[in-house]
């Protein structure tokens, strides 16, 4: 092969690498997850339980068939400005006591908290509702062990600790989020679950688009509408002659 020849493939081979790199950067920016401890719910479980039916793994994502928890990147969920108006507790499987809030802004401040969750598994309360979330925030869980936000870089560790999933399928009218926290550093991410929606919105079905009338029937309608006026007016001028003694 001449050097030409070859000099030519590797920048082919270098290309074609560039483009891969390029066409999956998903992949490249999910926090990976381990397994649940002996005992405990992994994070399918956990949705299971929440919407029913058997969620499986599909991709990074996870599925019933009807509904699929997306997987949000990693790189994306750091700060929220979502105006999520409840939030909920779903499950805890931690021997630390859990709280859920927020920090305000995209750095520094203090822990705000909404609720604290009693109970452990599925046996558990914490909810906040009529929530009035604006601006930019950071989601966080406080309680025992260590305080945590949705940015890694403000954990003691510097590492992410909390994975979002994306809740579709629901035909509830909301966005439904689902988000995962590590309390402490076994990194299955079950250790608190919370379920946040925004307010429900309603209106016309995607891609339906109001039928114009034909022109036939606008002209009938048209007919019509013109007689009443004619038909009122004349009305009209009978009973100014009447009053008018005409």
């Amino acid at each position: 092969m001449c050097s030409k020849t070859a000099r030519a493939l590797v920048l082919s081979l270098s290309a074609a690498s560039a483009m891969l790199l390029k066409t999956s950067p998903a992949t490249a920016s999910l926090t990976p997850m381990n397994g649940p401890y002996p005992g405990e719910d992994g994070l399918n479980q956990i949705l299971a339980h929440q919407y029913g039916g058997v969620f499986s793994a599909a991709g990074s994502n996870f599925t019933n068939g009807a509904i699929t928890a997306q997987r949000i990147d990693d790189a994306s969920d750091q700060t929220w400005n979502r105006h999520f108006v409840s939030a909920h507790v779903v499950g805890a499987f931690s021997a630390y006591a859990q709280s859920f809030g927020v920090f305000a802004g995209s750095g520094g401040g203090a822990f705000q908290k909404f609720f604290d969750v009693y109970g452990w598994g599925y046996n558990v309360t914490g909810s906040a509702s009529n929530l009035n979330l604006g601006g930019t925030y950071r989601l966080a869980r406080g309680g025992g062990g260590d305080l945590v936000s949705s940015k890694p870089g403000n954990n003691v560790d510097l590492k992410d600790r909390m994975v979002t999933y994306k809740v579709n399928g629901l035909g509830d009218h909301t966005n439904t989020y689902m988000v995962f926290f590590e309390d402490f550093h076994d990194f299955d991410y079950n250790d608190l679950s919370v379920q946040l929606k925004t307010a429900a919105v309603f209106g016309p079905p995607a891609g339906v688009k109001a039928v114009p009338l034909p022109p036939a029937v606008w002209m009938d309608l048209s007919t019509l509408a013109g007689t009443g006026v004619v038909g009122g007016a004349r009305r009209l001028r009978r009973r100014v002659r009447v009053s008018a003694g005409r």
